[in-house]
């Protein structure tokens, strides 16, 4: 299992470095294609624990939440926080064991703000006018 995270950071860590340094679009598109395999491996290992969350709704909000990024209108944001939370509680009234629905429902949330909300700020950073050693600097420390 180690190798296998070894070997992955040595094929990912460059191609995250060209698109960072190349900027837009490839800093989007990178950023995208990594965060949505992040969240299929997020949700695949809330399954893996005995959880069900809505791993679709999951999906489609952190693609939402990365296109957010791109927009130009602040008043999307809450828009898109509020629908992520109610849109999930409304999914809820399907969910078949009624004993684990709030979990399965906080895992859905956790996905979407974990990953979406936060990687979402990446490409922001990226933006900036120093926003190429920003970003720099943010994956040298973590």
């Amino acid at each position: 299992m180690l190798w296998q995270r070894v070997i992955s950071s040595l094929v990912i860590i460059p191609i995250l470095l060209a698109a960072v340094w190349f900027g837009d679009p490839w800093t989007s598109i990178v950023v995208a294609l990594f965060v949505l395999l992040g969240t299929f491996e997020f949700y695949k290992l809330a399954n893996k624990a005995g959880w069900k969350p809505f791993s679709v709704l999951g999906i489609v909000f952190v693609l939402f939440f990365l296109l957010n990024a791109r927009s130009e209108d602040g008043r999307t944001t809450p828009l898109l926080i509020s629908g992520a939370v109610v849109l999930s509680l409304i999914r809820l009234l399907w969910c078949s064991d009624k004993g684990k629905a709030f979990t399965n429902w906080a895992w859905t949330i956790g996905g979407i703000f974990y990953i979406g909300w936060t990687m979402s700020h990446f490409i922001l950073l990226r933006e900036l006018g120093d926003g190429r050693s920003w970003v720099l600097v943010v994956l040298l420390v973590t």
